[in-house]
């Protein structure tokens, strides 16, 4: 039988790099939606839409 031994600072490494990824792809779908919500929102946008 293989004895797996659990190392807490590899964890906290592995869940820390995980949830900066996660914060990473939030921040650039943020950043989409707002660049998205402001092009809707302009003047010109709303006079081609017309």
């Amino acid at each position: 039988m293989i004895d797996l031994k659990y190392n807490e600072s590899s964890q906290l490494r592995v869940r820390l790099a995980i949830l900066e990824s996660q914060l990473k792809m939030a921040n650039t779908k943020f950043e989409q939606l707002k660049k998205t919500n402001k092009d809707k929102s302009s003047p010109t946008k709303q006079f081609q839409a017309m």
